[in-house]
C-alpha cells in the first residue's frame, strides 16, 4: 500500500486505500483540471502556493476547521487535507466525507477533540477515487457540520525562521488573510528545542508585546489572533517588512515579506 492517511492524537477508523501502480499516478501538477484555481505547473514558488479553508462554529465552543494546502518545499510538491474538531460531544463517531467521498470515521476524545490528516507526497498518494478539493468542495463531519471550502487570500505575510543557537528552531510570523467576507490577523512566535522552563520576552521594533514561555519539552508559543488564541494586547502596533523582532537572547532580526519574495 502506498497510500498515507493518519489521525493525529485521537482515534479514527480509516477506510482502506488502494495504491497506485504506475509513474503517471505520481503527484499531479498543481494545475489539475479538478482544481481550477490551483497554480500552474510553471509556478515555482516555495512554501504554500494554494490554500483552501472552511470553518464552522465558534472558537471556544464547537469549532471545526478544514483546510487543503499545496506546498512546495525544496522544489518538491506536497498536498495535505486536514480536519480539526474541538469542543464536540465526547466519544461520538462521525463519518467524514469530502464531496461525497468517504474518508474515515472520526471518534471524538473525552475532551471532544479529533484530528484527521491525509497527505500526498513522495511515495504517499491519496486513496484511489479521491478527487482533489477545489473552490466550493464540501467537507461533511457526520451530523456536526457541512463545511464549504473557499480560497484563502493572503493580504500580508511576514515571516522569519529561527535556527539556533544549538538545536533551537522556531518561526515568527505576522499575517492578514481573507476567507470569504471574513478578514483575520495573526501574530505568532513558536520555539522548539529551547531551554526547558525558560521565558523569552518578545519585542517588535523595541516594544515589548509579550513573552514566550517554554515548557519541559522545550516548546513554547506566543499567539495573538482575531480568530482564536489570545486577543492582541492594547497598543499592539502591526509590524511591517523590515521590522526588527527580538525573542529574548535567542533571536534578533528583521521580518521578511514572503509575498514579495514569492512574486
Amino acid at each position: 500500500m502506498r497510500s498515507f492517511a493518519s489521525i493525529l492524537a485521537w482515534s479514527c477508523l480509516l477506510l482502506p486505500a488502494c495504491a497506485r501502480g504506475d509513474s503517471e499516478h505520481a503527484i499531479q501538477a498543481a494545475e489539475s483540471a479538478s482544481t481550477p484555481a490551483a497554480p500552474a505547473a510553471s509556478d515555482t514558488r516555495e512554501g504554500t502556493i494554494f490554500h483552501l479553508e472552511g470553518r464552522h462554529g465558534t472558537p471556544g465552543e464547537l469549532w471545526i476547521e478544514s483546510s487543503y494546502k499545496i506546498r512546495r518545499d525544496a522544489g518538491k510538491l506536497s498536498k495535505t487535507l486536514e480536519i480539526d474538531i474541538e469542543h464536540a460531544p465526547p466519544g461520538v463517531t462521525h463519518a467524514l466525507t469530502i464531496d461525497g467521498f468517504a474518508l474515515a470515521k472520526l471518534v471524538t476524545s473525552s475532551k471532544g477533540k479529533a484530528e484527521y490528516e491525509l497527505t500526498e507526497a513522495g511515495d504517499d498518494y491519496f486513496p484511489e477515487g479521491f478527487r482533489e478539493p477545489r473552490e466550493g468542495s464540501v467537507v461533511r463531519v457526520g451530523d456536526l457540520a457541512e463545511i464549504r471550502l473557499q480560497t484563502v487570500h493572503k493580504l500580508t505575510d511576514l515571516q522569519v525562521d529561527i535556527a539556533g543557537p544549538g538545536p533551537l528552531t522556531g518561526k515568527i510570523g505576522y499575517k492578514i488573510e481573507r476567507l470569504g467576507d471574513q478578514e483575520t490577523t495573526e501574530f505568532q512566535v513558536k520555539l522548539t528545542h529551547a531551554e526547558a522552563k525558560s521565558v523569552h520576552p518578545v519585542r517588535i521594533d523595541g516594544t515589548h508585546i509579550g513573552d514566550v514561555t517554554v515548557d519541559l519539552a522545550g516548546k513554547g508559543k506566543l499567539l495573538y489572533s482575531t480568530l482564536e488564541g489570545e486577543p492582541f494586547p492594547p497598543g499592539f502596533r502591526a509590524p511591517h517588512a523590515g521590522s526588527t523582532i527580538e525573542v529574548g537572547k535567542v533571536y534578533k532580526g528583521p521580518l521578511r515579506d514572503h509575498l514579495a519574495a514569492s512574486d
